[in-house]
């Protein structure tokens, strides 16, 4: 019985001198105007003024992601003194800052103590977006998907899908709780294809661009032979591969002669620049020219 006397006793001092402090201060404060105290700041005096006031507070902890609600400064406020002091001994209720929120059984608050040190109770936690978006031809980065913080201010990038598609493209969550995309994955297309001499594309402009990838044919002219093609590039451009090339017909007839080839060597047709060598008959001798 004396051990549950004795903390008893200990607990009833303990509020009664805790109610006495808050007493003391509000007295003070409602007894002796602080524009009559011979004090250069005399509010600072009987107030946490060593960590500053309200706002100054909250900046040096960032971290706690509090916020001054609309009648805090009023209410804290003394006339010819910048700020919001809150007294020794008091407490004041705190909102959060944008993109965060209290949960019902945390409201946030700042508290002043009789030592002249600001404390706070509660938390503000960060608001979520939940899974980022999957957004058509590209990939969020793994370097943003794997820390799984998708809370206020958190933007994930994405890459756009390749080969076929360009472009700068993110979400940001914003504080509301919602994603806001910005940029878009753009198909990579070409142009009009490109001239080739002796040829005309194999193309028709009513079906709008071409796709990375594909390849536009051309057809040679008249005497002219040869296969060109040219490829859509992942950066748009062009890549051209053959030519056409101007064609002889076959070998011309000499008398007593007949033309020495390898038809494996000829069998897409004879061109400019190609020679062809003639063998005599049988009987006959000389030198043939050669075409």
């Amino acid at each position: 019985l004396r051990v549950a006397f004795r903390a008893w006793s200990t607990i009833f001092h303990i509020v009664v001198g805790i109610f006495a402090c808050f007493v003391s201060c509000k007295a003070l404060l409602a007894l002796i105007p602080a524009d009559h105290l011979d004090l250069d700041e005399p509010l600072r005096n009987i107030s946490c003024s060593g960590e500053g006031d309200l706002a100054h507070f909250l900046e040096t902890r960032s971290d706690l992601h509090f916020a001054l609600l609309n009648d805090t400064v009023r209410r804290w406020s003394s006339p010819g003194v910048a700020g919001a002091w809150l007294p020794l001994c008091s407490q004041t209720l705190m909102g959060c800052a944008p993109g965060h929120f209290a949960t019902p059984y945390s409201t946030p608050s700042l508290s002043c103590s009789a030592q002249g040190h600001y404390s706070w109770q509660g938390s503000c936690d960060a608001i979520s977006c939940g899974a980022p978006p999957r957004l058509p031809h590209a990939t969020p980065r793994m370097s943003d998907i794997k820390r799984q913080n998708w809370t206020y201010a958190v933007t994930i990038h994405y890459d756009c899908d390749k080969p076929g598609y360009w472009g700068s493209l993110s979400a940001h969550c914003n504080v509301t709780g919602t994603w806001i995309v910005e940029g878009a994955c753009v198909e990579v297309t070409c142009s009009t294809p490109p001239q080739v001499a002796h040829a005309e594309a194999l193309w028709d402009p009513s079906q709008g661009n071409v796709s990375t990838g594909m390849v536009v044919r051309y057809q040679c002219d008249e005497m002219y032979n040869g296969t060109p093609t040219a490829s859509c590039g992942d950066d748009g451009m062009y890549m051209v591969s053959g030519r056409c090339r101007r064609e002889c017909g076959p070998p011309p007839r000499v008398p007593h002669a007949a033309p020495r080839f390898n038809n494996s060597h000829v069998r897409g047709g004879w061109f400019v620049g190609m020679r062809c060598p003639y063998v005599c008959d049988p009987g006959y001798q000389g030198f043939p020219p050669s075409w």
